[in-house]
């Protein structure tokens, strides 16, 4: 094979590798606590497990018996979310995390409910983390679900790459008349735009069903 082929064969392949290998999504449930800092700050972060785990704590020292207020610094003490002070107002510091971490939103309607009717407020904690929970099992068994067809699309990805290297180990020289010959380069072009055109198809449909659960 020529220099010229080796190099248009390499090319090929990185430009199906980059179509075919995407990237993953980030996870939809990160593990273990971060550092969140005070509602004023726009660079509020709270993920949905720590959020979790943060109303359970509420509700459990409520249950128990403590104050809201006392469980509710407690808790945001022992997650490491900030001063005390910092945190003072419950309903209003899950308003500013809820402008990243919508389910964050729930929680602070939860708790003015409570403030404003006398309900309960670790029965209306314990719904929201029930809610919280059926959520991240939904997210996880979509996540599960879309594994089978972003491997396919993988797969699908490779193959022609494969057929082109399987052609060249058995003497057909498929680089050289993809390369050198008009027909074939206009089945070469051709070829990559309906891959291309094929991995944003399968990457929109799968965009769609993640945002539908």
């Amino acid at each position: 094979m020529t220099s010229g082929g080796l190099t248009a064969l390499a090319s090929l392949l990185a430009g199906a590798g980059a179509l075919g290998w995407p990237g993953r999504p980030r996870p939809v449930l990160p593990s273990g606590p971060r550092s969140v800092p005070p509602p004023s700050s726009a660079r509020l972060v709270l993920d949905a497990d720590l959020l979790l785990t943060l109303v359970e704590m509420v509700s459990v020292q409520v249950r128990a018996g403590a104050s809201p207020t006392a469980a509710w610094r407690a808790a945001v003490d022992v997650l490491g979310l900030g001063p005390a002070g910092d945190v003072a107002d419950p309903s209003g510091w899950l308003v500013a995390a809820g402008r990243q971490l919508p389910a964050a939103r729930a929680a602070a309607a939860g708790w003015r409910l409570a403030e404003r009717t006398g309900a309960p407020l670790s029965d209306v904690l314990d719904g929201v983390a029930g809610a919280l929970r059926d959520e991240s099992a939904l997210a996880a068994d979509v996540e599960a679900a879309l594994a089978g067809p972003r491997a396919t699309v993988r797969l699908l990805m490779v193959l022609p790459v494969g057929a082109v290297l399987l052609g060249q180990l058995i003497g057909a020289d498929p680089v050289r008349v993809l390369t050198t010959t008009g027909p074939g380069r206009v089945c070469a072009l051709a070829g990559l735009l309906l891959l291309g055109l094929g991995r944003w198809w399968m990457a929109h449909l799968v965009r769609r069903v993640g945002r539908g659960r």
